[in-house]
């Protein structure tokens, strides 16, 4: 499902209105129309440097205004793209195995376009605008995916489940008396109403609702003794006859009322929060960790790839190196991606499973 850019929690409403939709939606076009034009462009001169060496040279020129064009179609198309299918993951995966694919342009254009100007100044040139416009696309995809975590982020350590998905308590505001402690029990949580509160057996037991299956926002005895005004006994409270249970209903048939409930789900949102900087920090772990061996891996990878082309040409492909900054990129890139599961794997597990 599509989720249009910006919208809120609920998606009732677009932040940017329709017209921030419109500029979005037309620099996407726009973009995609400039991006593709100039790398077909690009394709065009790269052509002619390899079949008239002696009009090679006249070219660099175009080439180098190509590539300008090309990376602003680029960010265009990125930009645009990201603002109209935000959280699309096929969008994500497009720009970076894009950009990829654009940046390894010198080991893959030269099998594809044979000549004798192949490899002047003006061919490489060429070659290199591609590649040019592939790494802004591939930088531009990796920095709107770390803007859709932390807005992912940031939308479910505040709201959590979202509010029309809640039956116990929906629409209720905090209650000011009461701090919110984090990981704190049932009523240290804001949404535990004080006139309840006061005569509740949960809260002079120490307990939590969610332990004993009973609450003032589900179970009718706690909220009518609460509104009558009845003090919870010493001797109730040690003898453990002041929780009520209810045998009418099922365990599991509690439980999902708890995962119903506005108190629970702020107890879900304080798990999430806790679990985020674990997640992070076993995200820059697993960076630290694969870091050199995933570097040498890709190396490994690119050269049996240039070397097979190389064979296959006839030595007419020179062997393609990337660069130690670009494997480290693509390591990054694919701890990102993986931290990207992870977040929504934990989401589904907080929010969803109600673990």
């Amino acid at each position: 499902m599509i989720k249009r850019a910006f919208k809120d929690e609920n998606g009732s409403s677009d932040l940017l209105g329709d017209l921030g939709s419109t500029i979005a939606r037309y620099a996407m076009i726009g973009g995609a129309i400039v991006f593709i034009g100039s790398l077909a462009f690009l394709f065009i001169l790269i052509n002619r440097a390899a079949a008239d060496p002696q009009v090679a040279a006249t070219l660099i020129g175009n080439m180098e205004k190509a590539k300008q064009v090309g990376i602003l179609g680029a960010v265009l198309m990125v930009i645009g793209a990201a603002f109209t299918f935000w959280e699309e993951e096929i969008m994500v995966a497009t720009n970076i195995i894009l950009g990829i694919g654009l940046y390894l342009a010198p080991s893959w254009i030269p099998l594809a376009i044979n000549g004798t100007g192949a490899g002047s100044p003006a061919f490489n040139t060429g070659v290199s605008g591609v590649s040019s416009i592939g790494i802004s696309t591939l930088i531009l995809g990796l920095l709107i995916l770390v803007g859709d975590i932390t807005i992912r982020v940031k939308n479910r350590a505040t709201q959590g489940t979202k509010a029309d998905q809640l039956k116990y308590g929906k629409g209720i505001k905090q209650e000011t008396d009461k701090q919110n402690v984090f990981m704190g029990k049932c009523w240290q949580l804001p949404y535990c109403r004080k006139f309840v509160r006061e005569r509740c057996p949960i809260f002079h037991a120490k307990r939590t609702c969610w332990k004993e299956l009973v609450g003032c926002m589900c179970e009718e005895s706690v909220i009518r003794n609460a509104m009558e005004n009845k003090v919870v006994s010493k001797d109730a409270l040690l003898s453990g006859a002041a929780i009520p249970r209810n045998n009418k209903i099922s365990n599991s048939a509690k439980k999902e009322r708890c995962y119903n409930c506005v108190i629970y789900n702020e107890h879900q949102k304080h798990k999430y929060r806790l679990s985020l900087p674990l997640l992070m920090l076993s995200s820059v772990g697993l960076y630290i960790i694969i870091r050199e061996p995933a570097a040498n891996a890709i190396n490994r990878m690119i050269g049996s790839a240039s070397s097979t082309m190389n064979t296959a040409t006839g030595g007419a492909i020179k062997d393609v190196t990337t660069g130690e900054w670009f494997t480290q990129f693509l390591v990054l890139t694919i701890v990102v991606v993986a931290a990207t599961y992870a977040l929504k794997v934990l989401e589904f597990a907080i929010f969803r499973l109600k673990v």
